[in-house]
């Protein structure tokens, strides 16, 4: 187990790419899977594996990772020694995203902890790595750095994905990009290992340079000081940038060999928990191949869908090939194909809306969509 290692999730990083559904939110707390958050992944893991401290560095959007996180409680993180620390953005322009700077600024929290070393989770891939094995791999290899990877094959929805470059010894040579040239890639997962004391020294000689923003930038940048290797993980895994890609891994779910290989085989995930009664499913209503949560009245159709918590769909409403969030209203007569629907959104009657799978249509949070205006 993992219980001399401080966990970091760090999203500085910026969430453009996901049209209106990043206005208020960062991408890693998008909902998933019906009833979670892209975070809720990475932070169950670290407690599966018994990290007991955890760094979440919050990038600029601050009010929802405080709302969902708060103090750690659903994974067990509520503790009066170690738990769950939160940091907020240093700089006054909220845009201006510089992870070197905020580890610096933080080095303190590091050198006070009595761990060893340190686990990198990603914000943006849902995944459940076996970290075990590959923290026993790191420790027995000795080396200062160590990225774990997966050997995947390749699709449309992984270009310009950072994938781990190998030489003929599978020796690490570098993190390029995927510009889907092969058959198969080996996906950086975007966790690594990492001696304390290796990122302390990066992170000092970085902000001294003041050329890097990111450590791993930092760390290529070393690789001739830096002793490195790579852990082949075989976890299922979704690599999720862009809206294209979070609406292809939603779906994905709907295939019961990857529901299975993520919350199953991968271990329970944690998540904020909401009291709510069971669905209520009426005798005319129609259900297939979907993904239903708690607190839901279901009177029309739903079709290869999520639905997340509290919605209702009236009779004569559809709902096809959708992700629809908590609160929604779809009101009957309505067809919902190919789309994305933010919280509190109301569709009313008759009113028609359909995407595709390479560009879902969206519509944002509270937002009420009425037959005579789109």
């Amino acid at each position: 187990m993992l219980n001399n290692c401080i966990g970091i999730i760090n999203i500085t990083t910026k969430s453009d790419s996901f049209s209106t559904l990043t206005e208020a939110r960062p991408a890693f707390m998008l909902p998933f899977a019906g009833r979670y958050r892209i975070i809720d992944f990475p932070l169950s893991n670290l407690i599966k594996h018994h990290v007991a401290r955890v760094a979440v560095y919050t990038g600029p959007k601050v009010g929802s990772v405080m709302d969902h996180i708060q103090t750690g409680k659903p994974w067990g993180l509520d503790r009066r020694r170690n738990g769950i620390h939160i940091y907020t953005p240093h700089f006054k322009n909220l845009d201006v995203t510089n992870e070197i700077k905020e580890y610096y600024l933080t080095l303190d929290f590091y050198n006070k902890s009595n761990e060893d070393n340190i686990i990198f989770m990603t914000h943006n891939k849902v995944s459940q790595v076996d970290l075990s094995k590959a923290y026993t791999a790191f420790v027995e290899s000795d080396v200062d750095v160590m990225f774990m990877y997966t050997d995947v094959e390749n699709s449309e929805y992984l270009n310009e994905s950072e994938h781990i470059v190998l030489d003929d010894q599978n020796n690490f040579v570098n993190i390029g990009l995927n510009v889907g040239k092969n058959d198969r890639i080996n996906l950086f997962n975007g966790s690594f290992f990492m001696k304390k004391s290796a990122f302390i020294n990066t992170i000092i000689d970085a902000s001294v340079v003041g050329v890097e923003k990111t450590l791993i930038e930092a760390i290529l940048n070393r690789r001739q000081s830096l002793k490195i290797s790579t852990f082949k993980s075989e976890s299922y895994i979704e690599d999720i940038k862009n809206l294209k890609n979070y609406y292809a891994a939603s779906m994905n779910l709907l295939e019961s060999k990857n529901f299975q290989q993520l919350f199953y085989e991968g271990g329970q995930v944690y998540t904020k928990t909401k009291d709510e009664p069971p669905t209520f499913y009426c005798p005319q209503s129609k259900v297939e191949n979907s993904l239903i949560a708690n607190g839901c009245v279901i009177e029309g159709e739903v079709i290869n869908s999520i639905i997340f918590r509290g919605v209702k769909v009236e009779a004569g409403a559809v709902i096809k090939d959708s992700i629809v969030m908590q609160k929604t209203y779809v009101k009957k007569g309505a067809l919902i194909e190919k789309s994305v629907l933010d919280k509190a959104v109301v569709i009313d009657e008759d009113v028609v809306i359909i995407g595709t799978k390479s560009d879902p249509y969206i519509v944002g949070k509270h937002k009420t969509i009425r037959k005579d205006r789109r």
